[in-house]
């Protein structure tokens, strides 16, 4: 009797120990068997503070990318001369008359008319080819708008931005004297008389060139707005790419069943 209640009891403690024995292995197998959870796959509607996260999380790769952009827009200061601009002034006024007077008392719409006629003149494709013809190189612009005066004002304003001072300052020159040339030969073929006519005096002489960055600092711009943008859709796109392999990817470390030692 005492035997079989002995057995018994053996029995009961070596089953309760096995049971032990299999919870803990499950339990141990099953944390083994369980992955590291990766980092979300970054979606299309991306805020900026996850833009930042997958920039941080992919440090080296940012930082590499963003060097090779600096040393870009370096480049592009050294690629990109530095121009000369030269900047001169006309005003339309009307000649006196045999009984002299004052011209620069005599304001009227014609004076204006006159500056728009030019400005069309010079503005126009066949103009600026015949200009190219005579040696005018550059950026030619010239106006006669100006936001202290009225839309059409007397002032022609003639503007000129080259690489080399000496072309801005002989492209300005040019362009002067075919304003003042057409203005005449406008009036001649009119047979307006003298002292009813319409010329130009120089205001602000075109003859100082100054240096302009302008074109350095669009170039400049250009460049590091569009390498920006590519910096960081590579980077999205590499850390997109590689969460989606991490979670595609089988598990190669071995499974421990509760049975292996």
């Amino acid at each position: 009797m005492i035997r079989e209640e002995h057995g018994t009891v053996c029995a009961e403690a070596r089953a309760e120990r096995m049971a032990r024995a299999a919870r803990t292995a499950t339990a141990v197998g099953g944390r083994a068997r369980q992955p590291a959870l990766p980092d979300p796959v970054p979606g299309p509607g991306m805020d900026a503070v996850q833009v930042f996260r997958v920039l941080r999380r992919q440090w080296r790769l940012t930082t590499a990318l963003i060097t090779v952009l600096l040393a870009l827009c370096a480049a592009t200061v050294l690629v990109v001369p530095v121009q000369h601009r030269v900047t001169g002034v006309l005003l339309v006024l009307t000649q006196p008359g045999p009984e002299g007077g004052n011209p620069y008392a005599q304001v009227d719409r014609a004076q204006a008319q006159a500056a728009a006629l030019v400005v069309t003149v010079l503005n126009a494709p066949r103009t600026r080819a015949e200009l190219a013809a005579a040696g005018a190189t550059g950026d030619i612009e010239v106006s006669n708008e100006d936001g202290q005066l009225a839309e059409d004002s007397p002032f022609l304003t003639v503007t000129v931005t080259a690489v080399e001072s000496a072309a801005a300052l002989r492209t300005s020159a040019i362009v002067i004297d075919r304003a003042r040339e057409e203005l005449v030969r406008r009036q001649d073929a009119s047979g307006v008389a003298q002292g009813e006519r319409v010329e130009f005096s120089e205001v602000l002489p075109a003859d100082l060139a100054t240096t302009t960055r302008a074109s350095q600092l669009r170039a400049v711009v250009l460049v590091f707005g569009l390498g920006l943008i590519a910096v960081i859709g590579g980077v999205v796109l590499v850390d997109r790419v590689r969460a989606s392999r991490s979670t595609t990817a089988p598990d190669a470390r071995p499974q421990r069943n509760q049975y292996s030692r």
